[in-house]
């Protein structure tokens, strides 16, 4: 059963970021790949909501003119009442990415494998801001 859930995860995330990197982009592909973000970012399975996180940045960063404020108020849930500090953390760094692109110019947001490597550099600008702040 959990070698059945993981397969379901790695090849949702898989679908999703298929659709995302496809070369054209018709209005209702667009609008499909927001909602599908967007009901994956609310579903029950932990694993679908933490890939959804890394997707939203995907679609932000493909799409920064888009209306995204349903996502953005998934991410904003999330942020506030995961049981998962893990999803919540990642959700809080996604609200912010999404709020303040131009700050997260050199941030690079790519395939999944990158993942970790992506909230690693929201969160390094980030605190490169709180420090050069502080002095």
């Amino acid at each position: 059963m959990k070698e059945k859930i993981i397969y379901t995860i790695v090849l949702f995330a898989a679908l999703l970021t298929l659709n995302l990197n496809a070369q054209t982009y018709d209005g209702k592909r667009k609008d499909a790949a927001k909602e599908n973000c967007y009901r994956s970012l609310i579903s029950d399975n932990q694993g679908v909501v933490e890939s959804a996180i890394f997707i939203s940045l995907q679609f932000k960063n493909r799409f920064p003119e888009e209306n995204t404020n349903k996502i953005l108020d998934a991410l904003d849930d999330l942020a506030k009442s995961s049981e998962s500090p893990r999803i919540s953390y990642k959700a809080q760094l996604a609200r912010l990415y999404f709020k303040n692109t131009a700050w997260f110019k050199n941030v690079e947001v790519k395939s999944l494998y990158d993942e970790q490597k992506t909230f690693e550099q929201i969160a390094e600008t980030l605190n490169n801001s709180i420090v050069a702040s502080n002095n």
